[in-house]
């Protein structure tokens, strides 16, 4: 994570080992008197061989035909934009090779590629969409319901649309869920605690929070905690009728004395 103070910018180790280890890192950033902005992002982790991999750095090198110490992060960016975030959800050959700034041969390898690695994917995928069509909603885990009537409705470029956003609530719906549990649950926990910092916005799967200068380590080590925490929650929820296990979550920290410049 990155710990920005007005006079002073922290490179930190992203997981610790307890709260404290990052609660004590923070101390320097209390000189400034300015109240800060916290976002916490939450990115799952994929465990290989008992150690946190990250999986874009590794599409990224499949693409690019490199090792994952090799990527950099424009690459990364790249790919978790056009594959992560860009195939998942429908995106063509076309687009990508525009994206990446390949030739369409390539991009038409690339995807036939990926999709073959991912079958159950896209069956998963497939049968979501047939669902769709029939009910005209989608449900996350936790059983919020989204209505896409466009899936049957309009033009074929809005059909397509939907099925793309009726793929997208299954898929990030659950983080989205989570984020929702660890806000309300964080705000309560600073209110709790008689502490004037509040969350004040949830970007994607970000967590914002207005904390003064002298609440930044409290207020922290609790963001860390409480996202942190949250997937044992939900797996709580969810396993007893699905037998969904959930994996291992981590809070990244950014402080600043404004929302655009986190990170």
């Amino acid at each position: 994570g990155i710990l920005a103070g007005e006079k002073k910018v922290l490179d930190c180790v992203a997981m610790r080992e307890t709260v404290d280890t990052l609660a004590r890192a923070l101390e320097a950033t209390k000189k400034s008197g300015a109240s800060k902005i916290v976002i916490a992002g939450l990115e799952e982790e994929l465990r290989v061989k008992s150690a946190l991999a990250d999986v874009h750095k590794i599409s990224a090198a499949a693409a690019f035909g490199i090792k994952p110490h090799e990527v950099t992060p424009a690459q990364r960016q790249a790919i978790k934009s056009a594959v992560s975030f860009g195939l998942l959800f429908g995106r063509s050959a076309e687009a990508l090779a525009q994206d990446l700034e390949w030739n369409i041969t390539r991009a038409r390898e690339f995807v036939a590629g990926f999709w073959a690695g991912y079958p159950k994917i896209l069956k998963m995928f497939k049968q979501i969409v047939e669902t769709g069509r029939r009910t005209h909603y989608v449900t996350t885990l936790t059983g919020r319901r989204r209505r896409v009537p466009e899936i049957v409705q309009g033009s074929a470029g809005v059909r397509e649309h939907a099925a793309r956003e009726l793929c997208n609530v299954v898929v990030q719906g659950p983080s989205s869920d989570l984020n929702l549990m660890a806000a309300c649950e964080l705000d309560q926990t600073y209110r709790d605690r008689g502490m004037r910092s509040r969350v004040i916005a949830l970007v994607h799967d970000a967590i914002y929070s207005d904390v003064p200068a002298d609440e930044i380590s409290e207020a922290v080590a609790l963001k860390v905690l409480t996202m942190e925490a949250i997937p044992g929650r939900f797996e709580a929820l969810t396993r007893p009728l699905l037998g969904i296990t959930t994996r291992p979550l981590r809070a990244e920290i950014s402080i600043s004395t404004t929302m655009e410049k986190t990170k």
